[in-house]
């Protein structure tokens, strides 16, 4: 089995950004770590994250590894074509985010146009554009891309952005 990069994990933390206490998300979902919703309990069975609930940095890096290997996993099943290094990376961590797409799957194994989907798909929250979701899609984009420098890019981007859109 596939299992993502360094650079593909890398792209993950930076958006999800470390958080050791559990928090409500503005979905309402409680999240903690690098964005996990979910924990293994002694036994290796999945229970959902709850209030109150505090991990280590180690214990957040071990969880996000754990999780991952679910993403990593549909990625790859759900391809029928070759893929690079890279490209896949970026297809875990949009997963990670966002779920199962069953379009971006349709626009890679057919040759379509995954970039409009990456720029122009879940980029939203209650219907409001958000700027780190326009950011992170980007920086999947990047990657995907085989542009290695999604952080630099992004980050120029930062300096760019307003009301929605990149200048």
């Amino acid at each position: 089995m596939r299992t993502i990069s360094h650079t593909g994990l890398s792209l993950i933390k930076h958006f999800e950004d470390l958080k050791l206490r559990a928090y409500l998300c503005p979905a309402g979902v409680w999240i903690i770590g690098y964005g996990c919703t979910r924990m293994k309990d002694q036994s290796g069975k999945w229970f959902p994250v709850t209030k109150g609930m505090e991990i280590t940095e180690k214990q957040a890096e071990k969880l996000l590894i754990d999780l991952l290997v679910e993403f990593e996993e549909s990625v790859e099943r759900n391809l029928i074509v070759a893929t690079r290094q890279y490209e896949f990376d970026a297809l875990v961590s949009h997963a990670f985010n966002c779920g199962y797409s069953e379009t971006m799957y349709k626009r890679v194994n057919n040759g379509g146009d995954v970039k409009e989907w990456f720029l122009n798909h879940y980029i939203t929250g209650d219907g409001v554009v958000l700027g780190g979701l326009v950011r992170r899609r980007h920086a999947e984009w990047y990657l995907f891309n085989a542009q290695l420098n999604w952080m630099e890019k992004t980050i120029n981007e930062d300096q760019n952005y307003k009301d929605g859109t990149i200048t």
